[in-house]
């Protein structure tokens, strides 16, 4: 049978549709609770009344459609993030290849002087601040002698895009050779004093580094 209206023992209340199951026959009008947290209580058959099967598998039937609504639903929103954290793959993919598609080929020595500045987190804004000043030291010099070749802007997309070394393979004379004949090839004909300059400045360094 089940509660018509909810009811209350000294510890706990009984709710409205509660099941209980009781014993079949009663002279006084209550009946024991054969069953459950309640069991061997008594309770007045005022406050019960017979189960309505027919409600009572309707009820069943709804809360059965319900639940199939909700699992398909959340198969849907499964499938939904499961397609969203595809399209994010697919976005963060093409970024990264759009990035390493922009990286900027540096020479190794330029790129370790980035990585010098990048591990001790000085941006793109205060390396270039410290070339206006003229500042000192083994790295600047590098960049400052990189940007004098014309390579300002790829410092800047370097900082931004990322870079590659170049030529990692080669060994420091063969890289002297085509940092020579990179100034030789962009040489305009007219700046002669500064192109001798930027050679000077290469055979310097690099009978620096082959004599320590």
């Amino acid at each position: 049978m089940q509660v018509k209206e909810a009811f209350q023992y000294p510890d706990r209340v009984v709710e409205k549709g509660e099941i209980l199951g009781v014993e079949s026959e009663s002279t006084s009008g209550l009946v024991f609770i054969l069953d459950g947290a309640l069991k061997c209580r008594s309770v007045h058959l005022s406050h019960l009344e017979e189960i309505d099967l027919g409600k009572l598998v309707e009820d069943l039937r709804v809360a059965q459609d319900d639940e199939k609504r909700a699992v398909a639903a959340a198969d849907r929103l499964e499938d939904n993030v499961i397609q969203l954290q595809r399209e994010n793959k697919r976005l963060m993919d093409e970024v990264d290849e759009a990035r390493k598609a922009n990286k900027v080929m540096l020479p190794r020595e330029v790129a370790e002087a980035l990585d010098f500045f990048k591990n001790e987190g000085v941006d793109a804004d205060a390396v270039m601040r410290w070339v206006e000043c003229n500042a000192d030291g083994k790295n600047i010099d590098i960049i400052k002698r990189f940007i004098r070749h014309g390579k300002g802007y790829d410092i800047a997309r370097a900082f931004v895009n990322g870079y590659t070394v170049e030529h990692p393979e080669i060994d420091r004379e063969q890289q002297l050779r085509l940092d020579v004949r990179q100034l030789m090839d962009s040489w305009d004909g007219r700046r002669k004093r500064e192109l001798v300059e930027n050679v000077d400045e290469l055979l310097t360094d690099y009978f620096k580094e082959i004599s320590t």
